[in-house]
């Protein structure tokens, strides 16, 4: 569908000379494929009045950008939209925002944040409101790079361009391309990315009201209408920058724009004007560069290493602005480490020659000239030397794409307008239809984290993060035989993966696999000693096979210096392995240490309980389960665990009540079932015994023990045929039974068999 477009272009643009055949009754009748539609289009455009037409164009652009992003409005929060905004406790209260002092600092994005935090406020995780604003967004974005194309284009330095006289048409099919290009369904689609989004908003609208005004400034001096546009300018570019570092570049843009296209009277530059405002710029980027104040996200990637990367990057950029083939989130991008590798020299000799064409260009092919410049500043912030953990993405482009608009819809114009303007017109029509298509078909990925991520490992098979954030995905969906594959295929592609072989180890924990767990949290510890959760993991596995001191000994290196929730788990789990090897008093020491780190631990409480309990210590083990369920209303273990404290000591009135809370709470637990029916059994209720042993028998028909004891409680009923028909497929099961009981129930059977035979 991509490559198509190429042969669009040929036949549409050499439409003059080529025909077409076409059957018709008459027989074969040739053709030129002169494009009727471009005529059409042209004919109808040319009967507006420039208001008429700006409004049909804004509606249209309106129109269309919906349509192509109308499957977008459901999708599920993803990825960072997660820890953004879901677990982001900051959003969740709009006072926060009531700080001024947060306000100060740009980089926490807090305009972008504050949008976030009333969608909440209004939506909380109803995904359809954060995405319309999304879209209201991209929309508005582009109405106004429709509305800044069409004033460049009226600046009298175009007076004599022939494309001065389609300016509104050709600032409409810039529009288009920007609204619905398929790079741009990242920066949309992902809720988070509105960060990106409404930043080019705000730049787009800034650069236009600084256009105007000073365009106006120019023709009529200084005045109120001069003041306001340039106020608006102003905030624009403050809002911008309150939502994502990337307006920072305004500055330059805004003297480039100047360079460009602003004249005084005698149709030359403002000099002065120009020379001051650089200068000024230049000291305030020595300042910056020599003062270390340049950002670092990350240390991992050197600034050297960062920029060689990024002149594979940007050629990247170019070619997805071309040909959007393979897009995906998440890329696998190699780190450059040298400058002389190849293809990073390749790559820079590519961006060479753009930025020298974009130096000679600039006095006869000024939009094109200052698309080059447009693309490689608005670039600069995160495709320089400023590591970011990734070193690609996407929404990177979406302020970009103006620039590479303004070049691609220039060139075709410029180069085919002239002789074959309807071929172009119809070109520009159907490549815009094809981008919002794809541009529609490309948001079914953003759909889910499942498409999400199923697509970008179709895409980038050879990417471990991604099979590792399919295998995430998978968990949430407790498809975890699922995601045992994903994450293996990740650590398999990435070897030491510390994140994929932890969850590796943790599914196949909760898939029952706990020596293949050990397995992979070996492997883990080998990667990093120092990895405490490994530890947990493995020490998992090992009281699951019931090797206790392994287990202890595991959880002792798993502490972790700082993460209290963590230690909190290690406590518990290392008082559990010691409870189980009757090592009671240093387990209830674990749990006390568990309850030191968070008093209000239910669990802990419970475990401790349990150790009192086995010490046959009831009236401790009461007062722990009692505090376990005063955290924990609908404890149902915990009751559970009461109640057996409480019939330990024959206070059976008290354990029924707990057992038929704890049932209330977990109707279907066979273990509170078998100890209600024991309760009345003790209380010799043996037809509400039967009751209960009969509705564990429906969840459990192959019980031994519960076969047995239905079968003595109807024994003791004198109900024989029925005890001896529970006591026969006991037996069968492989338990051996009371053989008395059996042996006088087999005897009675005989006897009632032999009497019927003989009445017969």
């Amino acid at each position: 569908m991509y490559l198509c477009i190429h042969q669009i272009v040929i036949d549409m643009l050499m439409a003059k000379k080529k025909k077409i055949k076409t059957i018709t009754k008459k027989g074969v009748v040739e053709k030129p494929l002169s494009p009727d539609l471009g005529k059409q289009f042209l004919s109808f455009i040319e009967k507006l009045s420039p208001v008429q037409f700006n409004i049909i164009a804004i509606l249209v652009i309106i129109v269309v950008g919906y349509l192509s992003y109308s499957n977008s409005l459901n999708g599920e929060m993803i990825f960072d939209d997660i820890n953004i905004i879901q677990q982001n406790d900051r959003l969740h209260n709009l006072d926060d925002f009531k700080n001024i002092n947060k306000w100060i600092n740009p980089n926490t994005r807090h305009f972008c944040m504050l949008t976030f935090a009333i969608n909440y406020s209004i939506h909380e995780n109803s995904v359809f409101g954060y995405h319309l604003f999304n879209l209201i967004i991209h929309l508005i974005y582009g109405c106004f790079v429709f509305l800044l194309a069409r004033l460049i284009l009226s600046i009298s330095i175009f007076d004599n361009n022939p494309q001065r006289k389609y300016s509104g048409l050709i600032a409409f099919f810039i529009a288009l391309m920007c609204v619905l290009h398929p790079i741009q369904t990242q920066a949309v689609s992902y809720i988070v990315q509105r960060m990106t989004s409404m930043a080019t908003m705000f730049y787009i609208m800034s650069l236009f009201f600084y256009g105007s005004g000073r365009l106006m400034y120019v023709k009529k001096g200084l005045n109120a209408k001069v003041v306001l546009l340039y106020l608006f300018a102003l905030i624009s570019g403050t809002l911008g920058i309150l939502s994502k570092q990337i307006v920072i570049t305004i500055p330059i843009v805004l003297l480039l724009f100047e360079l460009f296209f602003i004249r005084n009277k005698d149709g030359t530059v403002f000099k002065k004007y120009l020379l001051i405002s650089f200068s000024l710029l230049f000291l305030v980027f020595l300042v910056v560069l020599f003062g270390g104040f340049l950002p670092k996200e990350t240390e991992i990637i050197s600034r050297s290493d960062y920029l060689f990367t990024q002149f594979r990057v940007i050629v990247k950029y170019i070619q997805l602005f071309f040909i959007p083939v393979d897009q995906a989130l998440d890329y696998d991008f190699s780190v450059s480490k040298n400058i002389f590798e190849w293809k990073v020299i390749a790559c820079l000799f590519i961006i060479l020659v753009l930025i020298i064409a974009a130096f000679l260009l600039y006095k006869k092919k000024h939009l094109i000239s200052f698309g080059i410049f447009w693309l490689f500043i608005t670039l600069s912030v995160e495709s320089s030397i400023l590591p970011i953990r990734d070193v690609i993405n996407e929404h990177r482009l979406y302020l970009p794409l103006f620039g590479f608009s303004l070049i691609f819809v220039s060139l075709i114009w410029d180069f085919f307008a002239r002789k074959r303007l309807y071929a172009v017109i119809v070109f520009f029509l159907v490549i815009n239809i094809i981008y919002g298509f794809i541009t529609y078909e490309q948001n079914k990925v953003w759909e889910s984290k499942l498409s999400l991520w199923l697509d970008n490992t179709s895409q980038k098979p050879h990417n471990a993060r991604s099979h590792s954030n399919l295998g995430s995905t998978y968990i949430t969906l407790r498809d975890f035989e699922k995601a045992e594959e994903a994450y293996t295929e990740a650590v398999r592609l990435k070897p030491d993966y510390i994140e994929a072989l932890h969850n590796l180890g943790n599914v196949k924990l909760d898939l029952g696999k706990s020596h293949e767990a050990i397995l992979v949290f070996d492997q883990l510890i080998a990667v990093d000693s120092t990895y405490f959760k490994a530890y947990l993991g493995r020490g998992f596995a090992y009281s699951n096979i019931q090797e206790y001191e392994k287990a202890i000994s595991d959880f002792t290196n798993a502490f972790s210096p700082n993460n209290i929730e963590h230690n909190i788990t290690v406590y518990n789990k290392s008082g559990h392995a010691k409870l189980s090897l009757q090592k009671y008093h240093e387990a209830i020491s674990d749990f006390n240490e568990a309850l030191r780190l968070k008093p209000e631990y239910a669990e802990a409480y419970n475990n401790k309980g349990l150790a009192y309990l086995e010490m046959q210590e009831h009236e401790e083990a009461i007062i722990n389960f009692t505090k376990a369920i005063e955290f924990r209303l609908e404890f149902f273990e915990a009751y559970n665990n009461r109640g057996n404290a409480y019939f330990r000591q024959q206070l059976y009135e008290y354990a029924l009540t707990d057992y038929q809370r704890a049932l209330e709470l977990n109707p279907n637990e066979i273990t509170i079932l078998k100890n209600i029916a024991i309760i009345h059994y003790y209380n010799k209720n043996y037809e509400q015994a039967i009751e209960f042993y009969s509705k564990i028998l429906s969840f459990s028909p192959q019980s031994a023990n519960v076969l047995n004891d239905r079968g003595i409680t109807y024994y003791i009923l004198k109900d024989y045929e029925k005890a001896y028909a529970d006591l026969i497929q006991a037996r069968q099961l492989g338990l051996k039974t009371n053989p008395d009981v059996f042996k006088f129930l087999e005897n009675n059977i005989k006897q009632r068999n032999a009497a019927t035979d003989f009445s017969d």
